[in-house]
């Protein structure tokens, strides 16, 4: 649970957004702040954004949502281009 891979960055992080809702009493604002403390207090995190990261992790929790930490806006780059949504060709 401790380790660098993917899965344990993932259950870390979860346990860390659980923790910052307790502690800020289900307040979202304060959830956001204290779980950016502590992600940036972790050098597994030292990758990502913080404040995207946090965001990013309490948006995931409130919509049962996949976290996925290979987003290149959590580590402060541009985020990928949106896919369209039609085949190059359809009628």
């Amino acid at each position: 649970m401790y380790g660098f891979s993917d899965s344990d960055i993932s259950r870390s992080l979860a346990q860390m957004t659980r923790w910052a809702i307790d502690t800020a009493r289900f307040n979202q604002a304060a959830a956001q702040d204290h779980l950016e403390g502590a992600i940036s207090r972790d050098a597994r995190f030292s990758d990502y954004d913080a404040k995207a990261l946090a965001q990013h992790a309490l948006k995931c929790r409130a919509h049962g949502a996949h976290l996925d930490l290979s987003l290149p806006e959590l580590k402060g780059q541009e985020p990928r281009p949106h896919w369209g949504g039609h085949y190059p060709g359809a009628v």
